[in-house]
């Protein structure tokens, strides 16, 4: 889907989608449009335990679920986007977040 997007506030973007010349705009949180792409490696550590944490490869793109906060602030759960598969959770340290543009916002 392409989203044309209006304004900004905080965290939160106000779009709509392109198909619909007159579709009613709403907001949506930044996270639900960003891919996140790993520039540094992640290896769980085995201390951790072995279920729910992602392994992280150079390169992979990630699609952020939820962040946590409180004692888990900086983490957060994720799928890998695209072809590749993988749930778990991982370091927000290890991505760096990008939105995919088709053309210039108007904001």
């Amino acid at each position: 889907d392409e989203i044309r997007l209006r304004r900004h506030h905080h965290e939160w973007l106000l779009g709509c989608h392109t198909s619909v010349p007159l579709g009613a705009e709403g907001w949506c949180q930044q996270d639900a449009l960003i891919i996140w792409q790993v520039h540094t490696a992640l290896r769980p550590d085995p201390s951790w335990g072995s279920e729910g944490y992602l392994r992280l490869e150079v390169g992979e793109t990630l699609v952020l679920q939820q962040r946590y906060d409180g004692e888990w602030n900086g983490w957060g759960i994720g799928k890998r986007w695209g072809e590749q598969e993988g749930e778990g959770i991982f370091h927000l340290s290890h991505v760096k977040a990008n939105i995919l543009l088709s053309r210039e916002p108007e904001f």
